[in-house]
Order: structure tokens, then C-alpha cells, then sequence
């Protein structure tokens, strides 16, 4: 990226002087090649962010507060019950790429582009474009380098990556399973969306096994990781075992 051109954060900066200023110890000790693909990870991540909040904010002026009821209930939350904050980030990234309102007949990502979408940067689109069609995976760390990343690998479909993560590599470890979707664009993947508990790898694989054995299938078909009520039934499976798995500790 252009260090003169503004920081894809919003604050109006230039990248130079706001998330391209400085980096953290454990990112400046990386080789120069290694550094700045570190960069362009933070540059996707914080585009995440702001263009994510455009769109939610786009499509609750679009069909107005409603919609998030809808949302919810797709997604399997009782009217009377409370959002956990702990799925609350791979629930965003189910409603902007998954979730397809009755209003809008597509999911909420593809009707902003075509819409206010038309006037962002070709960047945007591009990310925007990339999210479309995620698939939500059962992932196991196998390395986890602390403050960059980590890699992982599907064990729903094989799938290894390494995905840029600055800040759940802290608390990570080799072996734990997490619920995500994992988003590429222009080389490089970051999570687009994950559960914040994660399973030690003894419950992560019995997870995964009871999954394999619904679908009967070894990987799981495509058809089956972008569908919309698969995920959110899945995502909200993890949540309740990892609920009732912490529970259970904190008992003990």
C-alpha cells in the first residue's frame, strides 16, 4: 500500500502516520518481505472493520431495525434471550456475507455493492467481493507465531493456511480448534468472522466427527459450508458445547 495514501481505518490519516506508523516488537524483528505482508494483513483487517460498519449501518437505514430481529432468529437467538458476546463476531460475518433478508433476496454484502457499494474504492469492492461465499470451518492451529498469525488447518475439507491474526495469537496455542471463516484477499487471509471460545483438540475432533458423520461426507460438500442456516446452526452448536464445556470447569 501507499504509505501517503489515507489509512483504510477512516481516520482520515495518512497510512505513514496511523497504522503504517509503528509496529509491534515481535512484527519489527520479522524479515523486511515478512514485515510488510504484515502490513497488508493490518490494512485488510482494518478495512473489515470500517467497510462491515458501513454496510450494517446501509442496510439498517435500507429496511430499518427489523431486520435485526430477522437476523437473530435465523441465526437461532430466542426473542428473549441476549446475543453472547462471545459468537458476537462470527455472527457479523454470517449477517454480511451468509444471511439473505427476505427484503433483499441476497445476502446483505451483495445488495450494498449493488447499491452504495457502486461508490467505493475499488479496494473495498474487491473485499467486499472476496467475503461473498465464505465458508465456515472447523479449525485446528498448527503453528502460532505470537502477534502475526497462525496455521491452520479445516478439518472439514483439508484446507491449510496461514491466516494473519495480531491478536488471538496471544492467546492460542498449537492444537486448539476454533469456528471461523477464514477471508482471502489479494494473498492474504485473516478471519472474517470466529467464535471466540475455542475447544482443546480432544473436543475440537469429537466436534468435527459428529459433524462428518451427519453430513456423510468426508469433506464436507461445498454446497453445505455456504449455506446460510448450516452455518448458523453450526456456529451456535459450538457455542453451546463450549458453553456447557466451561460450565462444567468452572464447577469442577
Amino acid at each position: 500500500m501507499d504509505r501517503n495514501a489515507p489509512c483504510p481505518c477512516g481516520s482520515g490519516k495518512k497510512f505513514k502516520k496511523c497504522h503504517g506508523a509503528a509496529v509491534p516488537p515481535e512484527v519489527a524483528a520479522l524479515p523486511p518481505d515478512v514485515r510488510a505482508e504484515w502490513q497488508r494483513a493490518e490494512v485488510l483487517l482494518q478495512r473489515q472493520k470500517r467497510v462491515g460498519q458501513e454496510i450494517l449501518d446501509w442496510a439498517t437505514k435500507k429496511m430499518g431495525g427489523d431486520w435485526i430481529d430477522g437476523a437473530l432468529d435465523a441465526w437461532g437467538i430466542a426473542r428473549e434471550d441476549d446475543l453472547s458476546d462471545l459468537e458476537g463476531d462470527i455472527y457479523i460475518g454470517w449477517v454480511l456475507f451468509s444471511y439473505v433478508p427476505g427484503k433483499l433476496g441476497k445476502p446483505v454484502a451483495a445488495a450494498w455493492l449493488d447499491d452504495a457499494g457502486k461508490r467505493a474504492t475499488a479496494d473495498d469492492q474487491a473485499f467486499v467481493t472476496a467475503g461473498l461465499g465464505l465458508r465456515m470451518g472447523i479449525w485446528e492451529a498448527e503453528t502460532v507465531e505470537e502477534g502475526v498469525g497462525t496455521t491452520v488447518t479445516d478439518k472439514l475439507t483439508g484446507r491449510t493456511v496461514f491466516v494473519h491474526e495480531p491478536d488471538l495469537t496471544h492467546m492460542l496455542s498449537p492444537s486448539e480448534f476454533v469456528c471461523a471463516y477464514v477471508l482471502e484477499s489479494d494473498g492474504i487471509h485473516v478471519f472474517a468472522g470466529m467464535h471466540e471460545d475455542t475447544l482443546i483438540r480432544q473436543d475440537g475432533m469429537q466436534f468435527v466427527s459428529e459433524l462428518l458423520a451427519e453430513t456423510g461426507s468426508d469433506p464436507v460438500p461445498d454446497a453445505m459450508l455456504t449455506d446460510a442456516a448450516w452455518q448458523a446452526r453450526t456456529a451456535r452448536r459450538w457455542h453451546t458445547l463450549a458453553d456447557t464445556l466451561y460450565a462444567d470447569d468452572a464447577d469442577a
